[in-house]
């Protein structure tokens, strides 16, 4: 995909490190982007717009601690992506879970019960 830039051979590679890095954060990213759309749906635009503002703030402080005072370079800036998409993922579930009660508490594992399961099947 990387090939359709026709970027320097070094860039390339740069690009490659800061994709294979970055790509752990991308569970998180979706997520965060199924939740921000949960609290949309229900009319309460301003919890993700807290939230995702918060990551971002974070990630703003990171990058430049990572890239710079770390001396990581651009995989400095692809740690402080997959921290702050992490961060926003779980004041997301903190939110969900204990704070909201949006989706009754956002159970993580559910037990089908009986009777449902009876209902479901007839």
């Amino acid at each position: 995909m990387l090939n359709v830039f026709r970027l320097e051979p070094h860039i390339t590679q740069t690009a490659v490190s800061y994709l294979r890095t970055v790509i752990f954060a991308f569970p998180f990213v979706f997520l965060s982007a199924a939740f921000t759309g949960i609290y949309n749906g229900s009319g309460r635009s301003s919890i993700p717009f807290y939230i995702n503002a918060t990551g971002l703030i974070l990630n703003v402080i990171l990058d430049p601690l990572f890239i710079f005072g770390f001396n990581f370079g651009t995989q400095g800036a692809a740690y402080a992506t997959c921290i702050a998409q992490a961060v926003v993922c779980i004041l997301f579930i903190r939110q969900l879970r204990f704070r909201d009660k949006l989706l009754g508490g956002f159970p993580f594992l559910t037990h089908l019960q009986k009777n449902i399961l009876c209902v479901s099947l007839s």
